[in-house]
């Protein structure tokens, strides 16, 4: 049986060789065709170091992956862990352009692919074949060990790059102890051993992935490469040992569809596995009917990239607080301030702010949004919430989605808590539209639950009676509400639907 890998190290991939030394034999990682050992695993980092030694990756330096397959790249990434040469996740969907401005932003001196032919350039840099470079056999070459000497503090493991609400993009550095701290806290929440086996609906190409790789990682558990191409994920624990998997909203929402009369709430097909979603923007409707319809043992974890998991719901409290995104993890501090950072009682809404040892230093070379998000040694990431008595974080949306109406501040969560609660509601959708007098008018989008009937007229007066002056001024109703895999609106896909109503009637004031 493996034992928990040592903290900190000089590198992450110091963890493989724990594990490697202790239990060689221990599972490691699994895919649907094959299963690696840490030893194994050990070996083809190895490899893959020297090979990236042999391409002319030297210590320190930053490359990119554009990796489809999870196996390569997960190699790729411990490889160059190995090497502590910082690396930039880039996901395949990104346009040309966005690939540029990141490697060029983040300093990328080589970057690695097995989706774009080799020598393909994005500036004056070349494209090195990830899967020609692994097949190359290494002969008496002998990387040297960059851990010496390195302060494990300052050592960049890999480079996230996230939007702003400014449209530029920011570059998340983290080092390798916070990384390893990420990890064990995570695992401590998820209460994950060397048993478990753990995977993640999300490509390995996004950073969520790799935070669940570290897990399995950290205590000798096993990662599975799920072949999410197959539609059998009712049958991944039997077909895998699956036990704990990771998904966000999206992933849900088409598990959900996909169920049948043969899965009935006493066969609910996830039942075995412990279900996490990564992901604040989950409804307590879509709450209720995962634990009720796919899985009893479902969890909420609120965090940010910069932050990683700041809180994490389990069952019973999802059940008992609505909006909950649980208590804050044992080493993270969550305050809630107002915009000078004073503290605010309990009970009242502010901006959350938090502090850990996994959060980043700040965002590369971008003083502006430093200087914004990091305040007073705390990191505000711009959600508003509030704590209630007994320490749960009731999570309310975002600051710069806050609406002023007549000079009422009005947060799009209390009008969606509120046609929440109707019994014909299943999802809403709050925001504003400017007015040039009364600033941000509010409005919503609504689905009724199957089979109901509740009118705009009805609905309104539902909210005005529970709202007063921060009701919406207009429900449009309208069969969905369009979102990402993450759960959040597709702004542009909101923006034709209230084209196409407000082409017919306008909101009042």
């Amino acid at each position: 049986m493996s034992t928990p890998a040592p903290f900190p190290t000089a590198s992450v991939a110091d963890w493989i060789d724990h594990h490697a030394k202790h239990s060689p034999d221990a599972i490691a990682i699994i895919t649907p065709n094959t299963k690696l050992t840490y030893g194994t695993l050990a070996q083809r980092v190895e490899h893959g170091a020297q090979q990236l030694c042999v391409s002319g990756v030297a210590p320190g330096d930053r490359i990119a992956l554009i990796v489809s397959d999870e196996l390569l790249l997960l190699t790729l990434l411990l490889a160059a862990a190995r090497l502590t040469a910082p690396v930039l996740l880039i996901p395949r969907s990104t346009t040309t352009a966005q690939r540029t401005n990141w490697m060029t932003a983040a300093g990328v001196k080589h970057w690695i692919s097995d989706v774009m032919p080799a020598g393909s350039k994005h500036g004056p840099l070349k494209a090195i074949d990830a899967k020609a470079m692994l097949a190359t056999t290494a002969g008496a070459f002998k990387c040297h060990s960059p851990a010496d000497g390195l302060d494990p503090q300052r050592s960049i493991f890999v480079i996230v790059a996230g939007s702003g609400s400014t449209g530029k993009q920011k570059l998340m550095p983290i080092t390798h102890v916070q990384m390893q701290s990420r990890a064990r806290q995570l695992c401590a929440s998820l209460g994950a051993t060397s048993h478990d086996r753990l995977a993640t609906l999300s490509h390995m190409e996004y950073v969520g992935g790799v935070h669940r790789l570290m897990v399995a990682i950290c205590v000798g558990a096993g990662f599975v490469i799920l072949d999410r191409e197959r539609n059998d994920w009712r049958h991944w624990h039997q077909r895998y040992g699956l036990t704990i998997l990771s998904a966000t909203v999206f992933h849900v929402q088409l598990m959900l569809k996909e169920l049948t009369e043969s899965d009935t709430p006493q066969l609910r097909p996830l039942d075995p596995i412990q279900l996490s979603l990564s992901s604040s923007v989950v409804t307590q409707e879509l709450r209720q009917t995962i634990m009720t319809e796919l899985c009893s043992n479902f969890r909420v974890n609120y965090g940010t990239n910069e932050s990683w998991s700041i809180s994490v719901a389990h069952p019973t409290d999802l059940l008992r607080y609505p909006g909950t995104v649980g208590q804050p993890l044992p080493s993270v501090k969550v305050n809630i301030v107002d915009e000078n950072l004073h503290p605010l009682p309990v009970g009242q809404k502010g901006l959350i702010a938090t502090q850990s040892d996994q959060l980043i230093s700040g965002y590369l070379d971008d003083e502006q949004a430093n200087q914004k998000a990091f305040r007073g040694g705390w990191f505000i990431p711009g959600d508003i919430g509030y704590l209630t008595d007994d320490g749960q974080l009731i999570f309310c949306g975002r600051s710069d989605n806050m609406m002023i109406f007549n000079g009422i501040n009005i947060y799009p969560i209390e009008i969606e808590q509120c046609l929440l609660a109707h019994l014909e509601v299943a999802d809403v959708l709050a925001m504003p539209t400017r007015h040039a007098v009364h600033q941000d008018v509010p409005i919503a989008l609504v689905v009724l639950k199957t089979n109901a009937h509740s009118t705009e007229e009805q609905l309104l007066n539902y909210a005005a009676a529970a709202l007063g002056p921060k009701q919406p001024r207009r429900i449009v109703l309208t069969p969905a509400i369009p979102r990402n895999r993450m759960g959040k609106p597709i702004r542009e896909e909101v923006i034709n639907i209230l084209r196409q109503a407000f082409s017919k009637t306008a909101p009042q004031s």
